[in-house]
């Protein structure tokens, strides 16, 4: 497939995200909008993803969702994905099946779970959140959250930000809200895909079960919400960072392995 495009890319003005400019209409300088960490001469990236706007249909409005892993993997290499859903706890066959992969050369990239997140909260952070979204006095919130009691509960709180999340509609203002809202108070942003650069597994010390970490890059960079709090140890520039295998299953629900070269 043919996808031609044109010099005309969407500019920001002031961006704080984008270190790279390109000459805009009216010969002004402006920032990319949308490509977050170019320190080089490059344009490939707002290139393709323009391209892909045109393929997809829908513009940067279809991409503004994210879209899934899956359909990437297609669009760039013409193969499929194998969609791998995570188990909540770490088990062999799944470590097995990342760590073949990724030793293959193959793409691979995972997407966080909301409901697990939630799940991660401490109490007191779950009733932070469902406070301050009924604050904001929505009616699509305020008609889950029934009673000051809920509100000031934990345990209800989580059960009342998984509903939320299940019963908003994922375009709608309100659910775009929950998931900021989940975004600031715990660093990890829902529905989020990361990329799995590495596996590593080394012998614990006495002997017990293997010590197993993967190294993973958020897309969004360093500087964005959701990598530091995360991480074992820094984090670079580029936002990749350290994980540990059972901490990757506490927050991320399916790992998408393309089938590039299988």
């Amino acid at each position: 497939i043919t996808v031609t495009v044109d010099h005309q890319l969407p500019t920001n003005d002031v961006h704080a995200k984008v270190v790279e400019k390109v000459r805009a209409k009216q010969g002004l300088w402006e920032a990319l909008k949308f490509w977050e960490r170019p320190k080089v001469k490059e344009l490939w990236v707002v290139l393709i993803e323009k391209a892909i706007a045109k393929l997809w249909g829908g513009g940067y409005v279809q991409l503004n969702s994210g879209g899934s892993s899956s359909r990437v993997f297609e669009t760039v290499s013409g193969t499929s994905s194998d969609d791998l859903a995570l188990p909540s706890a770490g088990d062999d066959a799944t470590w097995t099946r990342i760590y073949d992969h990724l030793a293959a050369n193959r793409p691979a990239t995972a997407g966080t779970d909301a409901l697990r997140i939630i799940d991660q909260l401490e109490n007191a952070t779950a009733v932070q959140i469902l406070s301050s979204l009924v604050s904001a006095d929505s009616a699509a919130i305020t008609g889950v959250v029934s009673s000051a009691a809920t509100i000031g509960d934990g345990g209800a709180a989580k059960s009342a930000l998984k509903r939320l999340y299940d019963g908003l509609g994922f375009s709608t203002d309100s659910h775009k809200q929950l998931r900021r809202a989940i975004g600031q108070a715990t660093g990890v942003y829902a529905w989020h895909a990361y990329s799995i650069l590495e596996a590593h597994e080394t012998a614990a010390d006495p002997p017990a079960a293997p010590i197993r970490k993967l190294v993973m890059r958020n897309p969004w960079g360093a500087a964005i919400p959701g990598v530091a709090e995360l991480a074992e140890g820094p984090v670079s520039d580029a936002g990749t960072f350290r994980i540990d295998f059972q901490q990757f299953l506490n927050y991320f629900g399916t790992a998408y392995l393309g089938m590039v070269g299988a």
